[in-house]
């Protein structure tokens, strides 16, 4: 026998909604409460981060949210807080940014800290961001997360350059590229060095290079888009001329991520 007809009536999805959103959480502390750990362009680089996100990710992905934290909401609390609206907002679609630009220090058992607005560095345990908070948001994330780490040693505040000293952020990048936590971390600069500012630039190399990168420069292959392995390396070529090889940005991943776009042009 013959089965009764069937319509079917097949509607196209909407492209837009199968796209994954995108959400950045971009902090930068220029003025502490300890005066002598300020710097210069700490919150304008978190602007610039923040505000290329917001025109490049248009049309690439179904909505760019974005949330700014600088100087003295970037408490160790307004820091948290930012870290827990990214871990609620995003779904296993999504792509999460993270850029911190800061003074960052280890404690005497060699913790690494995010040094906040309100923190006293002779107290980080209880006033600084732990890499332990950081790694635990992050792991928590379903999704693609890519940490941008413009972390100063606060040890070369007042002159006091310690370039021999432990490597600052070797350890964390090393676990958060792992396939346990999956996060792509890219670091300003390796273990030993400073990350840079200029003045004539008003803006730390590390954050130029990753706007000018997002912005079209690193679209190597002419597609109108910018893929995390095509910023990886305009970025490392970049930095590294504007500080005259003095900076070295260091990029790591886990095996399991591939190369995703980030902006269009």
């Amino acid at each position: 026998g013959v089965s009764s007809l069937i319509e079917v009536t097949f509607k196209k999805p909407d492209m837009q909604t199968l796209l994954p959103s995108l959400y950045v959480l971009a902090i930068g502390v220029k003025d502490y409460e300890k005066q002598e750990l300020s710097l210069r362009f700490a919150d304008e680089d978190a602007r610039r981060i923040d505000r290329v996100f917001r025109e490049k990710g248009a049309g690439l992905f179904q909505k760019v949210e974005t949330k700014l934290i600088v100087n003295k909401e970037a408490t160790r609390r307004g820091v948290l807080s930012g870290l827990s609206w990214l871990q609620k907002q995003m779904t296993q679609h999504d792509v999460g940014i993270v850029f911190y630009s800061g003074h960052g220090d280890k404690d005497s058992a060699g913790t690494f800290f995010l040094l906040p607005h309100d923190v006293d560095p002779a107290e980080l345990g209880a006033t600084g961001v732990s890499d332990a908070e950081l790694k635990r948001v992050l792991q928590a994330i379903p999704s693609r997360v890519v940490l941008m780490l413009d972390a100063c040693n606060a040890g070369a505040a007042g002159g006091d350059k310690r370039k021999g000293g432990l490597s600052l952020t070797d350890d964390l990048v090393r676990d958060l590229a792992t396939d346990d936590y999956g996060v792509i971390v890219m670091a300003s600069s390796t273990g030993r060095e400073f990350s840079l500012e200029s003045s004539d630039l008003k803006s730390g190399y590390f954050a130029l290079a990753l706007s000018e990168g997002l912005s079209g420069k690193a679209d190597s292959n002419a597609d109108k888009v910018v893929y995390s392995n095509e910023l990886d390396a305009y970025v490392s070529d970049r930095v590294k001329s504007l500080s005259k090889g003095q900076q070295h940005p260091v990029t790591a991943k886990p095996g399991t991520v591939r190369s995703f776009p980030m902006a269009r042009q």
